[in-house]
Parts: C-alpha cells; structure tokens; sequence
C-alpha cells in the first residue's frame, strides 16, 4: 500500500506517493510527485482510484476569472490524463464565489461524484457534480 500526499506550491499543485518504508515512490512521475501549473491559490483536498487504475484529485483552484472546483484526472504513472477535461484538468464553477470541492467518490462504472459549494450573492450554496469517463 502507498500513501498519498497533497500539497501545493506557489502556484500549482502537488501529489506525492509514498511507500510503506516513508520514502517517496519514483515509479509514480519520475520524481514521486506530480506538479500542476495552475493560476492563483490552489487547494487540494481529496484522491480516489477508479476501479480502472486511474487517479482524481479535488480541490479548488482559480482559473483567471475566479476560485472554481478543480478535478484532475492521472494514471497510475501519474501523468495527466489529457483527454479529461483540458488537459487533465476539470473547471467547473457553481456559484460567484469560492467555488470548492469537498468528499469525492468512485463509482464501479468510472464515473466520480465530488460535493462541492460556494457562495452566491451572499449566501452559502451547495452542488453534488457527477464526471463521467
């Protein structure tokens, strides 16, 4: 079994394997960890494996235009999965304000549900998005 590590650094993201022995497993990228460039305040929040060997990452990030829900898709080489999304990465915006991402699960057909919320005109909003394969 590995353990997973989420993080940032200045602006992107940033997940780690490690081993049972606590050191860091180079056949995941060729460093152990994958970094994404994204724009301004990343936040990681959760992983899953599908049933199909591929990795989710949620959490919130801002696009340009605004804090927005953030998933991104790798395989277990943790390269992005291109085809998903842009580039790996999936935006997805549900209110006008800090749109984040909460639990997250993989269902047996390949598609994950993440929890997300935010805030519109003032008020707490809350959203179950569904992504599919």
């Amino acid at each position: 079994d590995r353990t997973w590590i989420l993080g940032k650094y200045d602006d992107g993201l940033a997940a780690g394997v490690l081993l049972p022995d606590g050191t860091i497993d180079t056949s995941f990228q060729t460093d152990g960890i994958l970094h994404v460039d994204v724009d301004d305040g990343p936040e990681m929040r959760n992983m899953v494996l599908t049933p199909s060997g591929k990795y989710f990452i949620n959490g919130r990030a801002s696009n340009g235009y605004g804090d927005t829900m953030l998933l991104t898709r790798s395989f277990t080489s943790g390269a992005l999965d291109t085809p998903f999304g842009s580039d790996g990465l999936a935006w997805t915006t549900i209110s006008d304000y800090y749109n984040t991402t909460g639990d997250m699960v993989a269902l047996p057909d390949g598609r994950v549900i993440v929890a997300g919320g935010g805030r519109y005109q003032g008020h707490p909003v809350f959203a179950i998005v569904q992504y599919f394969p």
